[in-house]
C-alpha cells in the first residue's frame, strides 16, 4: 500500500540570513528563495483566477440582414446572467469581471460573413466586444468570439449577431455562451 505522503510536495526550508529563507521543493535539487516560490503561485494582477461557462441553448430564428436585432428600443429578452463577484466569493476590491462571448452559428449557404457583439439588458453594446467572421460550412456550427471585455458584475448579456455578406442568406444563431473570468486587479 502506498504512503500517503508519496503524492504531497514537501518544502525544507533553511534559513541563511536574518530575512533570506530558502527553500528546496520535494522533488527537485534546486534551492530556490521563498518569495520567489510564493510569488509563482500568488496571482498576479491581470492572472484568470477563476472562470465558468453560461450558455443558452435555443436557437433564434435564421436571420438574412445586415442590422442587429437589439438596441435601446428593442431591448434583449433572454440574458444570460454573470452574478456578482460577492455571489461568487471573491471581492470587487481586488478581482474584476471579463466576459467573452461565443456563438455558434450556421448558415445554409457555406461562406457568409456575419458579425456579433455583446449587448447588456438594455441592449447597449458592451465596448470593445464588435467581432467579425465567417460561417463556414452548413453541415456543423462555425464559433465566432468575442474579445474578452471588462463589465459589470450581477447583470445580463447576451450574443446580438448580424449578416454583413453583400449577398445576405439565412444564418442561425444556434447557441450562445459566455465565458466568465474572474481576474485579479
Amino acid at each position: 500500500m502506498a504512503s500517503s505522503t508519496e503524492n504531497t510536495a514537501q518544502i525544507v526550508a533553511t534559513q541563511f540570513g536574518a530575512y533570506d529563507t530558502i527553500v528546496q521543493l520535494a522533488g527537485s535539487t534546486k534551492q530556490r528563495r521563498l518569495v520567489e516560490v510564493l510569488n509563482e503561485i500568488a496571482p498576479v494582477s491581470g492572472a484568470v483566477v477563476d472562470h465558468f461557462n453560461v450558455t443558452n441553448n435555443v436557437a433564434d430564428a435564421a436571420k438574412d440582414d445586415n442590422t442587429y436585432a437589439f438596441s435601446e428600443s428593442s431591448k434583449p429578452s433572454r440574458l444570460l446572467w454573470v452574478p456578482s463577484l460577492e455571489e461568487m466569493g471573491y471581492s470587487d476590491d481586488t478581482h474584476k469581471v471579463q466576459i467573452i462571448g461565443i456563438a455558434h452559428l450556421r448558415s445554409v449557404t457555406p461562406a457568409t460573413d456575419v458579425e456579433i457583439r455583446l449587448v447588456d439588458k438594455n441592449g447597449v453594446l458592451v465596448t470593445g466586444s464588435v467581432a467579425t467572421g465567417e460561417v463556414t460550412t452548413s453541415a456543423s456550427d462555425s464559433i465566432l468570439k468575442t474579445p474578452a471585455v471588462d463589465v459589470p458584475d450581477g447583470a445580463g448579456y447576451t450574443i446580438d449577431m448580424k449578416v454583413t455578406d453583400s449577398s445576405p442568406v439565412d444564418v442561425t444563431l444556434n447557441n450562445r455562451a459566455l465565458l466568465v473570468r474572474i481576474v485579479k486587479k
